[in-house]
């Protein structure tokens, strides 16, 4: 198994490599400062899993996530942070995929055992786009806000 780690500050991208090297022991793992680092990797050699930081300059994570994702459906994505469970959302990370900062190994392994039963990888429109898109008015629209938003 190859994991990528990843996140700008090298503080925390030590300790996320030595807590995926807690959580999957027998596992290679490659750590990068940069979303774009990755991306020339993925093109030599495809990821299992990502770990990604989600605010990062340049390309955050989400974008990262992202473009791993096209490159290499497979790769599975997880997100590491210190946000907000609501500011998340906000940006359209799934929740069930992050992992928050201070990353420990225990925590880690639980959350990569976790991903062979969460959906499938996918950035949810943030909440503006999903509102833009309801019907304005009438039943349709009273339908929307009451039971499918």
């Amino acid at each position: 198994m190859l994991i990528y780690a990843v996140d700008d500050m090298k503080g925390f991208l030590d300790a996320l490599v030595r807590a995926a090297q807690g959580a999957q022991p027998q596992a290679e793992i490659e750590g990068f400062t940069r979303g774009a680092q990755v991306l020339a990797r993925m093109a030599e050699r495809p990821c299992d899993i990502l770990l990604t930081d989600v605010d990062m300059p340049g390309m955050n994570g989400i974008e990262l996530a992202q473009a791993v994702h096209e490159q290499n459906p497979a790769t599975e994505i997880v997100f590491v942070t210190g946000e907000a469970a609501y500011n998340l959302k906000q940006m359209g990370v799934q929740v069930e995929r992050c992992v928050y900062k201070p990353v420990t190994a225990e925590r880690l392994a639980q959350r990569l055992d976790e991903l062979s039963v969460l959906p499938p990888f996918a950035i949810i429109p943030p909440q503006e786009e999903r509102q833009a898109a309801r019907p304005a008015g009438g039943l349709l629209g009273w339908l929307w806000q009451h039971f499918l938003h």
